[in-house]
């Protein structure tokens, strides 16, 4: 019948849709996968477990400054937060380390 037809032709038009995206994904988790393995480097005492959450944490302190910022603040003030974010998630993956 004509309706199934249809279905059929949206669940094939879907399924490329997915296929095309396989490339893009790829690439994101194997960059996630690069900056995973550089940060677990730089903090060989942390487990990889630990060094996701900490990564985890810092992304989101940062994503909140970020979602919070004030169109009125100077650009002095800005310099001010990047300084105080570097100093806060290098602090965060520097705890802890032996």
């Amino acid at each position: 019948p004509e309706r199934d037809v249809g279905l059929l032709e949206l669940a094939i038009k879907l399924h490329h849709a997915r296929l095309q995206e396989i490339p893009r994904r790829h690439a994101e988790a194997r960059e996630r996968k690069q900056r995973q393995d550089a940060l677990r480097e730089a903090c060989p005492s942390l487990s990889a477990r630990e060094v996701r959450r900490r990564f985890r944490f810092a992304m989101g302190t940062i994503m909140h400054e970020v979602r919070s910022h004030d169109d009125r603040r100077t650009a002095e003030a800005g310099e001010a937060v990047v300084e105080d974010l570097l100093e806060f998630v290098a602090g965060g993956f520097a705890y802890g380390q032996v």
